[in-house]
């Protein structure tokens, strides 16, 4: 893994790329350069009993249904205590 700088910050990516396109965060500790963990809460679609993913996009995190395209329903993701679960109340377009 080689160490690059990027708009968010540091990441690892693998030095065989463009065909292994792995990568993930970074941080420094003690001037060491450590993994970033966060946790991921368990959630399931209320429409269809699906597992909801974590996707990222342009105007943030937020939980999409696996079930896509049959499941449209989404939720925004907010951070707790390094914790990523669904924020309160809030639908990004579910249909």
């Amino acid at each position: 893994l080689v160490i690059k700088s990027g708009k968010n910050g540091l990441f690892a990516a693998c030095a065989n790329y463009p065909q292994c396109k792995y990568t993930c965060k970074v941080g420094v500790k003690d001037n060491k350069i450590v993994p970033i963990v966060l946790k991921v809460d368990d959630l399931y679609c209320e429409k269809c009993g699906g597992k909801m993913a974590l996707k990222r996009s342009r105007r943030g995190s937020f939980f999409a249904c696996s079930n896509y395209p049959d499941c449209k329903n989404t939720k925004k993701a907010v951070m707790v205590d390094n914790l990523i679960t669904v924020k309160e109340n809030a639908t990004l377009g579910s249909e």
